[in-house]
């Protein structure tokens, strides 16, 4: 009886051991970029047999396996990290440039607008840690422990973030163009649920504080910030938007002899179209005077992103000169937000004016700036308490006996009506 064949072969050739199968397998991945079922075609064994020697080459950190299948070689593993400048970062390795090229080519051929910040984020947090950014592609457990690190890491920093989810949000999103993504509605650190969620709903200003808001920017830094404060506070559209607008989208009209305005502006960021109004007399008077100046380009500034640094500090002393408090920190996990976000506290400013106008009617509102009601709704124009004893008041057609600081109509028709009797 002939003696039972060795298994120790590569393509039929007799070998010393495992060890030169292995070290075989190695130079086939890395020397030659082979997949799995090419190797096993190459050395004459089964799929499974590959798999298994693969598995402890991984092990022994000789290279690792992503979610999708792709070998990570020793070359692009998190050993060696050099600190290069974002151009070089995209250049150097191609799963950020894949990522990259995917937020360019985002929404119908409309980038992903902050694509750069992301950009940076995942630059900043390669560098915190010093690996390459494929280690938050091979898998999920991976990225998890390689996240819980840099959460680690940026807690001892002198001045730590507030918050953590724009670092997660990246990950996610850079992982998720490398074929790894998490499901919905996940706990713990890669969670994609917003932080305090709807605890900002409130922010509002009341009428008199709107007036006066719009007079202290007059005075103070003249007709451009008062008309870029009012047209924010009647439009409730975001910072980029606002400084991208111009005269020609403003559309001038009349119902009973009462002046309002239409204006349609595009949102990057949900890469939406929403139709605006304007029924402020004081605002259309300033709007009017405003176009009379610039009747061409950009009414405010010239629609950088780099003028939020210009405008939003004067935002900011608008709301320090009627007695808003831009000063201190926030509470607890909450942040100041007239402090943090000014241009963004307008957005809630409009958002609880308008509902205010149409009877907290949430779907008109939502038709005017928000994908969904349930946003608005919770996020930007949570009801206050006091509405539901206000209901079945109309400050134009059922005025009560005593008028308060914050105005409530049954329709816009009633709000355009008193407005433009005041």
């Amino acid at each position: 009886m002939s003696a039972p064949k060795s298994r120790m072969r590569i393509a039929g050739r007799r070998v010393n051991g495992k060890d030169e199968i292995k070290k075989a397998i190695l130079d086939l991945i890395v020397k030659q970029d082979k997949k799995i079922v090419e190797v096993a075609e190459i050395i004459g064994k089964s799929r499974a047999q590959v798999s298994r020697y693969v598995k402890e080459l991984k092990e022994e950190g000789k290279f690792e396996v992503t979610a999708t299948g792709r070998i990570l070689r020793d070359e692009d593993s998190a050993k060696e990290y050099v600190n290069v400048g974002k151009n070089e970062f995209v250049n150097e390795y191609d799963c950020v440039k894949k990522w990259v090229d995917s937020m360019l080519s985002r929404r119908g051929g409309h980038p992903i607008k902050d694509w750069a910040t992301g950009l940076g984020f995942m630059k900043k947090i390669c560098d915190i840690l010093k690996v390459k950014p494929c280690v938050f592609h091979v898998n999920t457990e991976t990225a998890e422990t390689y996240t819980k690190n840099l959460f680690a890491e940026i807690q001892k920093s002198p001045h730590p973030p507030k918050s953590f989810k724009n670092y997660t949000k990246w990950i996610r999103n850079f992982a998720a163009a490398n074929g790894v993504s998490w499901q919905r509605g996940i706990e713990g650190i890669m969670t994609g649920k917003k932080e305090r969620f709807g605890a900002y709903g409130n922010i509002q200003l009341n009428d008199p504080q709107i007036n006066r808001a719009i007079d202290y920017a007059f005075q103070t830094f003249g007709l451009n910030i008062a008309t870029l404060f009012a047209v924010g506070k009647e439009t409730f559209a975001r910072m980029l938007t606002l400084l991208h607008l111009k005269a020609e989208q403003f559309e001038f009209k009349q119902f009973n002899g009462m002046d309002y305005v239409i204006v349609q502006m595009y949102e990057a960021k949900t890469s939406h179209p929403f139709p605006k109004l304007i029924i402020d007399p004081v605002t259309i008077q300033l709007l009017r005077e405003t176009i009379k100046e610039k009747p061409s380009g950009f009414l405010f500034g010239n629609g950088t992103v780099w003028e939020r640094q210009v405008f939003a500090p004067k935002i900011r002393e608008i709301y320090r000169g009627i007695g808003i408090d831009v000063n201190s920190e926030g509470q607890g996990d909450l942040i100041n937000y007239w402090k943090d976000k000014p241009f963004h506290a307008l957005r809630h400013i409009g958002a609880h004016l308008w509902l205010r106008r149409t009877g907290y009617n949430y779907a008109i509102v939502a038709a005017m700036g928000w994908e969904d009601i349930t946003t608005l709704m919770k996020v930007y124009g949570q009801m206050p308490f006091d509405y539901v004893f206000d209901q079945g008041t109309c400050y134009n057609c059922k005025p009560p006996t005593q008028r308060q600081d914050t105005a409530v109509y049954c329709s816009l028709k009633c709000a355009i009506t008193d407005l433009n009797r005041k």
